[in-house]
């Protein structure tokens, strides 16, 4: 494989490549994790009303 000539061109359209590909896969790892921490921060604060309304009534 030929090494191809180090223009302005070709760098822009690698950075662009590498840019888009790095967004993709944070977009899918976000939405990959979206539900998770969805809940876990809804069961956060469960066990926090729960726990701070019983040390009340002590």
């Amino acid at each position: 494989m030929a090494k191809m000539p180090s223009t302005l061109r070709n760098m822009v359209l690698s950075l662009t490549l590498i840019s888009v590909v790095a967004s993709a896969g944070l977009g899918f790892a976000y939405e990959f994790t979206k539900g998770p921490i969805e809940v876990s921060l809804l069961n956060k604060k469960l066990d926090a009303i729960r726990t701070g309304s019983s040390g009340i009534h002590q």
